[in-house]
């Protein structure tokens, strides 16, 4: 019998080591899979290579692509897949550049754990 309690599979896209680790190490606690890149470009491949990825927490500045030119391409080839935007410099979703439709949602850094699993449990709720 299958189980239907496969872990979701979350990308965390952040050039920032000290900020990768910290998402990662609190997700881990919620039973999520792990995946992450260091730029925008590794995003882009993961999400091209690893079709069980659910979500993208994605950093606005990295290196390479950034934040909204990785989503652009990721949106080519994977166009349902739930994409968050993670910056400093921005809190409301209304004020992203871009397309309306590149990203669903975007949080706040520093990135509060209560709000961020608020958000992740109503886009992965199965």
């Amino acid at each position: 019998m299958k189980n239907n309690k496969t872990p979701k599979t979350i990308l965390i896209a952040e050039d920032e080591a000290i900020n990768r680790m910290y998402l990662a190490e609190i997700l881990k606690d919620k039973k999520y899979r792990i995946l992450e890149a260091e730029d925008g470009d590794q995003a882009v491949e993961l999400c091209r290579n690893h079709p069980e990825i659910d979500l993208v927490l994605m950093d606005v500045k990295m290196p390479g692509l950034n934040g909204y030119r990785a989503a652009e391409q990721i949106r080519t080839f994977r166009p349902d897949l739930i994409m968050i935007l993670q910056t400093a410099f921005i809190s409301d979703k209304s004020e992203l550049e871009g397309p309306e439709d590149l990203f669903q949602d975007v949080i706040e850094k520093p990135i509060k754990e209560n709000r961020l699993f608020e958000m992740l449990n109503s886009y992965l709720m199965s």
